[in-house]
């Protein structure tokens, strides 16, 4: 894996803190055996106004944010592994997490880590060009 190729997807409410996102994306790679450096950028829904907490957690980490369309995320909702009733009632789309990272990550993406939730926000990694040695069993 080349540095910088890993997409972290981000689902959040409203009064989701960046430290809160921040700690998310940590423990995910901590989950994967990743760094900071690998994160190519954040990738969040462009369905809600309120960017900010995204934005600084972006920062933080020493990343871009990247919005995706709600297009995108409808795209990718055949490939998202979990299944929110939730998230589906609110986005139209099973993991908005999920969704995101591997829209932004392309079509030959795949995930190395499915949705994983804190109180307020989620966190789902992906790949870009997924080698086959590199796919999850």
């Amino acid at each position: 894996m080349t540095a910088a190729s890993i997409i972290a997807g981000i689902g959040y409410r409203k009064m989701t803190t960046a430290n809160e996102i921040v700690a998310l994306v940590d423990q995910a790679l901590g989950q994967t055996g990743h760094q900071r450096a690998d994160i190519a950028a954040l990738a969040i829904g462009e369905f809600k106004d309120e960017v900010v907490a995204p934005e600084s957690a972006a920062q933080t980490l020493g990343t871009k944010l990247h919005r995706v369309s709600a297009g995108e995320l409808a795209a990718n909702a055949d490939r998202c592994e979990t299944h929110s009733d939730l998230s589906q009632a609110h986005t139209s789309v099973p993991s908005v997490a999920e969704a995101a990272a591997l829209a932004e990550a392309g079509p030959d993406s795949g995930l190395i880590l499915p949705r994983i939730k804190s109180a307020n926000a989620t966190c789902a990694l992906a790949v870009r060009a997924l080698q086959p040695e590199a796919k999850r069993s």
